[in-house]
């Protein structure tokens, strides 16, 4: 046989995609000739995985996955959140009125959504409960400087009017950063960290 359709012939041995026929005539071949046989060898070092590593593999793309929809979803919830929070002051009146959906549901959603931020850096920490307290602690810090910013730009009397919104602001902020660990430890889980 020729060595050219050998080799031509070899990848697809190594991958398991051809005929026995074709294994045959493959094996055969290399035995008799050193030179294919020295090919044949370098191509299949590194190639022999087990069924074992083989399904380690299958079930880290599909883990990845799994964190990738979890990702997305996470965000697309907490621009939703905004975009409603928006919408909502928008069609507040001016004066005290103004600000009650930023103190309920946009500062919470966007310390929320700068929180998921941790996602990206899941890789730099140690544990998957690290990267879960992380982005706790996280989301409690963008909520406390969105807080500030909010009594400066909207007053302490437009806070203390609205001081219904701002406590449930603070209970729905306590909500998203519990939501923001538990989805960055699910997150950590699902991209391996122990």
């Amino acid at each position: 046989m020729n060595c050219n359709i050998i080799l031509d012939l070899m990848p697809l041995k190594i991958d398991g995609c051809c005929s026995e026929e074709s294994a045959e005539m493959i094996e055969a071949h290399i035995a008799d000739c050193p030179g294919c046989k020295s090919v044949y060898e370098t191509m299949n070092k590194g190639v022999l995985i087990s069924s074992e590593e083989r399904m380690d593999v299958k079930v880290k793309k599909i883990q990845m996955f799994k964190a990738s929809v979890l990702q997305s979803v996470s965000v697309y919830l907490a621009f939703l959140l905004i975009i409603v929070g928006v919408w909502l002051e928008s069609t507040t009146p001016t004066g005290l009125e103004n600000g009650k959906w930023a103190f309920l549901l946009i500062l919470p959603a966007t310390a929320f959504f700068l929180s998921l931020s941790n996602f990206h850096f899941v890789r730099i920490h140690k544990s998957q409960k690290s990267a879960s307290v992380f982005s706790f602690v996280l989301c409690i810090l963008f909520s406390g400087f969105g807080c500030f910013w909010a009594l400066f730009h909207y007053g302490a009397e437009v806070f203390s009017g609205n001081a219904a919104f701002a406590v449930g602001g603070v209970v729905l902020e306590l909500v998203l950063s519990a939501l923001s660990g538990i989805l960055a430890y699910i997150y950590a889980r699902l991209t391996g960290k122990e």
